[in-house]
């Protein structure tokens, strides 16, 4: 019950681009003990679907009255992603980090359906999650020297001599974004000091020491 309420809340909030508020109603997302990993994991994929079906109602409509935005966005029910295998970075900034927004609305909301270029087949997930693992795979790659890897944890962290641009660090950080937003797991071994720097935490020295 809790989580219809708290589902058609946010869908009326998402769909007239209303700030999410928490009303004065009981809502389970401010006591996260109360939940096991399950039934965030629930949670986390009911807000997506609500974000998706929000995002391909807007894109529809705009592409309607819009000829530019159809031809820009080709589907509007899904964020079709082709790209090379032996270009799979340079093809994943250009058709990744560089999409704008439409009126305020990132179409990289929409569910993503990746492709490779030349391959025949339908995304049902085996697909998209290829893509991530091979993308990320890229990034660490020692060869770029974006990373140090420490063998003794088997972690990476970032290397602050590196000479690559910003941009794919800014690659790093969206794709992180998108694959929690389409509900695909990525392996990042980074140490805990990096994901606490993202959740706007303190590290400690016992996070350092991980390292």
């Amino acid at each position: 019950m809790f989580m219809a309420q708290w589902a058609d809340r946010t869908f009326s909030q998402i769909s007239k681009n209303q700030p999410l508020t928490r009303s004065m109603q009981f809502n389970p997302c401010d006591y996260n003990w109360l939940m096991n990993p399950h039934n965030k994991t629930c949670m986390l994929q009911r807000y997506n679907k609500i974000e998706w079906q929000v995002s391909a109602d807007f894109f529809l409509m705009r592409a309607f009255m819009d000829a530019s935005i159809r031809q820009r966005l080709g589907d509007c029910q899904r964020f079709l992603l082709e790209i090379s295998r032996d270009n799979i970075l340079d093809d994943s900034l250009n058709k990744i980090v560089h999409v704008l927004p439409i009126e305020d609305h990132d179409p990289l909301k929409l569910p993503i359906s990746a492709r490779f270029a030349g391959e025949p087949g339908v995304d049902e997930g085996g697909v998209r999650k290829e893509y991530f693992q091979l993308v990320v795979k890229e990034l660490l790659n020692p060869n770029y020297g974006m990373f140090k890897y420490n063998e003794d944890v088997q972690l990476y962290y970032f290397n602050g001599m590196t000479h690559e641009p910003n941009i794919y660090f800014e690659l790093i950080g969206i794709l992180m974004g998108i694959a929690v937003y389409n509900n695909t797991f990525i392996d990042l071994p980074f140490p805990m000091a990096c994901f606490k720097v993202l959740m706007g935490q303190e590290p400690n020295l016992d996070d350092l020491r991980q390292w």
